[in-house]
C-alpha cells in the first residue's frame, strides 16, 4: 500500500498502512497485532498530531498501555481505517519546547484569536 505523507511547519511524517483498510470497530489493540507491533510513545503521539493536525487519522491509546503509549490508524471515510506504522521524519517546535507544550501554545494562542 502507498505511504501517507503529511508536511507542515512543524516536521514530516509519513505513515506506511499495515494492513488493509477494514472496519474502524476491528481495530483494537486486543484484536489486531499489527497494532500491537506498532506502538508509539505518547511524545511520538503528540508530534503526530501536531503535524498531521489529526486529518484523516486518529491517535489511539490504549488502556492496555496505561494511555502511556499508543498508535495510528488512517481514515478512509468514517467507518473505515487501517493501522499504521508511524516514521517521524523531521520535527521542530518553536523556541525549543517540548511537543505537549507545543500543543499547550497552540490551543492558547487558538483561544486568543478566536475569542469574541
Amino acid at each position: 500500500m502507498k505511504k501517507i505523507t503529511y508536511k507542515n511547519r512543524f516536521g514530516t511524517l509519513v505513515l506506511t498502512p499495515m494492513t488493509p483498510y477494514m472496519a474502524v470497530s476491528t481495530i483494537s489493540f486486543d484484536k489486531c497485532q499489527e497494532v500491537q507491533d506498532n506502538t508509539i510513545s505518547l511524545e511520538c503521539a503528540e508530534k503526530v498530531a501536531l503535524i498531521s493536525d489529526n486529518r484523516q487519522l486518529q491517535v489511539c491509546l490504549p488502556m492496555q498501555l496505561q494511555f502511556n503509549a499508543g498508535y495510528v490508524i488512517h481514515h478512509q471515510g468514517a467507518s473505515s481505517a487501517c493501522v499504521c506504522k508511524v516514521d517521524i521524519e523531521s520535527f521542530t517546535s518553536d523556541f525549543g519546547m517540548s511537543p505537549s507544550q507545543q500543543i499547550a501554545y497552540e490551543k492558547v494562542n487558538y483561544a486568543l484569536i478566536n475569542h469574541h
